[in-house]
């Protein structure tokens, strides 16, 4: 937005998503009012993701790394709408004049109550005269009769002629006063000041919270739908999400809980079909928790998983991201399948997900994940040849990195999957490794063992 536009426009009018500028855009239109009227618009979620240290240059890049790491399409995205973006809507809200009355358009949810105290944080050494227009209470107070439990929670869920009533009484709204501008300023230094990176409203303020606060809506909302499905109890993900939010009451986006919904697959709740592309494009079901299994009724039965370390010249590690664990890096790898030797499973996963051939050296370290009963075998290996070449329908990137025990957890997010890479990059010796063949005779078919 040009120093020209804001000189030009008598009021400014700032909202935290291009969908609610549209709206503010088109209802000053129609009531004859957008040539004084500047919008202007975050493209951001602040209800989820890192919110540290946010006005300055680290603190968004952190961001920014966060959001890269979870959602596949948030780099074009973030291109595509440049303007709108963090650090050109800082550089905007700086050249907007001191004596220009600024209106701040939220409603009661995490998104908008969190970035409404960003952008009083951001101008709090400023005289700007300030104006919030929550809808969510506008429209309580416009609408006393209406027979809702819950005052819409966002610009986008309230009637046209309701929000155009809104929209043509805001310029009569109060200013803030200083001690309620000072009181905004503390919670976002009490918010920012702490590690979550989910937010939700609950009981009329922001509350911080772990990431995982929404799967028990998310199953709920799978169970239901499976009650209605006739495909296997497979229902589309895209209904899976309407209904999340047709029950949660909070604003955290589609990738948010398309995300979660892939760490539960991740971690054995949900099974899934289709392609992990987008929403419309795969379909989940709860998977049964196996209660004999945890009376000790059934025998013990395990998966078993492989995975390896693989080192270029350079001495990097190659690691990969999949679509269901995209919060973290970790070393390709796999399931066995049933009767595969286990150093001939990690062979196979490796040059399907990578592209590239290896040969495995020794084990390094076995890992038991007691909740999914799953044991992890680690393998140190070999490069022998090839180039990387994901399988995109499972793995969103690869690449080799430089790893040590002090930058790990930059890209390993998970404990886990960090404790035993760690493993395996300081393993000296290898434990022994056979596979053998009893039918009826005793064959020995291979054995791998290494002194370093």
């Amino acid at each position: 937005m040009s120093n020209q536009a804001v000189e030009i426009q008598s009021d400014v009018h700032l909202v935290f998503s291009l969908s609610d500028a549209g709206s503010l855009k088109v209802t000053f239109s129609e009531i004859g009012k957008r040539r004084e009227n500047l919008v202007l618009a975050f493209n951001d979620l602040f209800s989820i993701g890192p919110i540290k240290n946010l006005d300055s240059r680290e603190g968004r890049q952190m961001r920014q790394r966060w959001f890269m790491e979870r959602f596949a399409d948030y780099s074009l995205n973030h291109v595509l709408n440049e303007e709108h973006q963090l650090e050109h809507m800082l550089e905007t809200l700086a050249g907007i004049p001191e004596t220009k009355p600024i209106t701040i358009w939220c409603g009661d949810n995490a998104h908008d109550q969190t970035g409404l105290r960003f952008v009083l944080h951001v101008l709090k050494q400023r005289e700007q005269p300030i104006r919030i227009a929550n809808v969510s209470e506008l429209f309580s107070e416009l609408r006393p009769e209406a027979e809702v439990l819950v005052p819409p929670y966002a610009q986008g869920l309230i009637e046209k002629n309701v929000y155009r009533e809104m929209v043509e009484r805001c310029s009569r709204l109060k200013l803030l006063d200083a001690s309620t501008r000072r009181q905004y300023e503390s919670e976002w230094l009490a918010l920012s000041g702490r590690d979550h990176t989910l937010r939700l409203w609950l009981e009329g303020e922001v509350i911080g919270c772990e990431e995982d606060r929404l799967d028990a809506s998310i199953l709920k909302a799978v169970t239901e739908c499976e009650e209605m499905s006739d495909e296997d109890g497979f229902v589309k993900a895209g209904r899976v999400v309407t209904n999340v939010f047709e029950h949660i009451n909070q604003l955290v986006g589609d990738a948010f809980i398309n995300y979660r919904i892939w760490t539960l697959i991740s971690d054995g709740y949900l099974g899934f079909r289709g392609l992990p592309v987008a929403l419309h494009q795969y379909a989940i079901k709860v998977l049964p928790r196996n209660e004999d299994f945890e009376r000790g009724v059934q025998s013990p039965k395990h998966i078993i998983s492989v995975s390896a370390l693989v080192k270029n010249a350079k001495g990097e590690v190659l690691l990969l991201r999949t679509h269901w664990r995209s919060d973290t890096w970790e070393m390709p790898g796999g399931n066995v399948e049933l009767g595969e030797p286990l150093d001939e499973a990690i062979r196979r996963e490796f040059l399907e997900e990578t592209g590239i051939v290896i040969r495995p050296i020794g084990i390094t370290g076995v890992y038991c994940n007691a909740s999914k009963q799953v044991i992890s075998v680690v393998f140190h290996a070999e490069y022998v040849s090839g180039e990387i070449q994901i399988q995109p329908e499972e793995i969103i990137e690869a690449r080799y990195i430089r790893l040590d025990e002090h930058n790990i957890g930059q890209w390993i997010t998970r404990p886990q999957q960090k404790s035993r890479t760690l493993d395996a990059m300081k393993a000296e010796e290898m434990v022994p490794y056979e596979t053998w063949e009893v039918n009826p005779t005793y064959n020995l078919l291979g054995r791998l063992h290494h002194h370093s």
